[in-house]
């Protein structure tokens, strides 16, 4: 099954939290992406809006955000919030060649 091409004007992460109706922009997380400033806004965007979109390009910014997803559960959990991660890759043509967009897409789950 060939991976959907990803378009970033579309990248978004549900309703905004500031109530304008626009969408809320997906989380991106760089190889050098903090950690538990990644988890901080994952948790945010749960609790604001419900449900968030992490991407990641490259096995070292996924890496990251794997860790930041790992570190937000824990903290939402200690809240009674349950989260459910669907994973899915996307490919992104750049100049500089193709690239594959790893997408977790976050949810509340109860």
């Amino acid at each position: 099954m060939e991976a959907p091409v990803w378009d970033p004007a579309r990248a978004t992460n549900g309703a905004s939290a500031d109530g304008s109706g626009r969408p809320r922009a997906a989380l991106r997380v760089a190889a050098s992406s903090a950690v538990r400033s990644v988890a901080g806004a994952i948790a945010g965007a749960i609790r604001a809006d419900g449900s968030t979109e992490i991407q990641a390009i490259g096995p070292e910014a996924v890496n990251q955000a794997v860790k930041a997803i790992a570190v937000a559960e824990r903290h939402l959990g200690g809240e009674g919030i349950s989260v459910a991660c669907n994973i899915s890759l996307a490919d992104l043509s750049l100049p500089e060649g193709n690239r594959t967009v790893t997408r977790f897409a976050m949810r509340r789950s109860s």
